[in-house]
């Protein structure tokens, strides 16, 4: 590409970009800056696979910034898709696996505890909801539902009365918020 990347059409069609994604996307106005500098970065990083012969600048240019923005506004949709929501195993052997509960304020007799209060609230469900927790523990929602045969909305309910459950044992600061 030439030596003059970023000129004033570049930069016009980083501004349109930013924006759109700003305004449809979802992104917080005060990323704007941010997502500009992150569409010219891309620019430039793929200015050296720009070939004439190919295509004209302008479509190069658009190309660029435009795969770039999209790959921005999936990122942030997956991210608004999960709610917050970390994801952890239930079983004894796995509960320290997440980050939220291995904070720094949790020694490792909170983590012990946690794990052993686990242990006992999923020993008190009932089977389906016990054989529930142990699916849950290796697959993803969508991936439970589809082996046992019922729509998502279900399972989702079904999760939320696991959650009432580890609820009312007094678990709810070990948690995401849902």
């Amino acid at each position: 590409m030439q030596p003059d990347v970023l000129d004033g059409f570049a930069q016009a069609v980083i501004r349109r970009y930013a924006g759109r994604l700003v305004r449809r996307g979802g992104l917080p106005p005060s990323e704007r800056a941010d997502l500009e500098q992150d569409l010219a970065i891309s620019l430039l990083k793929h200015g050296s696979q720009f070939n004439p012969v190919r295509a004209q600048r302008r479509t190069f240019v658009y190309r660029v910034v435009h795969n770039k923005a999209a790959s921005i506004a999936r990122a942030h949709r997956r991210l608004k898709r999960g709610h917050g929501i970390e994801f952890c195993r239930l079983d004894a052997a796995d509960v320290t696996c997440s980050n939220r509960l291995q904070r720094a304020d949790r020694n490792e007799l909170e983590l012990q505890q946690l794990a052993l209060d686990t242990v006992e609230v999923v020993s008190r469900l009932d089977n389906e909801q016990r054989q529930l927790c142990a699916r849950l523990k290796n697959e993803s929602a969508a991936k439970v539902a589809r082996q046992l045969n019922i729509p998502r909305s279900t399972l989702i309910g079904r999760i939320r009365k696991l959650r009432a459950e580890f609820e009312r044992h007094d678990m709810r600061g070990y948690m995401a918020s849902a």
